[in-house]
């Protein structure tokens, strides 16, 4: 286990470090990804494998709402996260970009590490293209601000 956790955390530092442009999800996505994969198999090079597709695989997974996101939306996410009850939708249009999103809280829940959790629908209007995306959000011990994922 102690193999596991160096080895995830050296992979996370280099790929989160390395990309400083990365969004806030893409960071968390890149984590849980990781996580999942230092769970993977007795054997070390399989572990080590593991960590790397995983952290990789959940950073293209958190990549949209990250690679969207700036400063703005990212603070707004947070309030509606901290203030809205489940089953509201809250919009916004971020006026430095021109982008526009829905948020729907969908479920409140306390993940297995006791973690206050928020499932949500997101739907993005970037350049007139629109999108949707189930994600989740988990308020952290640490520091009490929502760590974004994509579901």
């Amino acid at each position: 286990m102690k193999i596991k956790l160096i080895v995830f955390i050296a992979i996370s530092s280099l790929l989160l470090s390395s990309c400083a442009a990365m969004g806030a999800t893409t960071k968390a996505g890149a984590v849980a990804g990781g996580l999942a994969g230092a769970a993977r198999g007795q054997d070390k090079k399989i572990q080590v494998a593991s960590v790397l597709v995983g952290a990789v695989l959940g950073a293209i997974g958190g990549g949209w709402l990250g690679s969207q996101w700036d400063e703005r939306d990212e603070d707004t996410a947070q309030e509606i996260l901290d203030k809205y009850p489940d089953g509201k939708t809250a919009s916004w249009k971020n006026p430095d970009n021109q982008n526009e999103f829905l948020m729907t809280l969908v479920k409140s829940y306390e993940d297995d590490q006791g973690q206050q959790c928020r499932s949500f629908k997101l739907v993005g209007r970037i350049k007139g293209n629109v999108k949707q995306e189930a994600g989740k959000a988990c308020r952290s011990s640490e520091y009490g601000r929502w760590n974004i994922t994509s579901a």
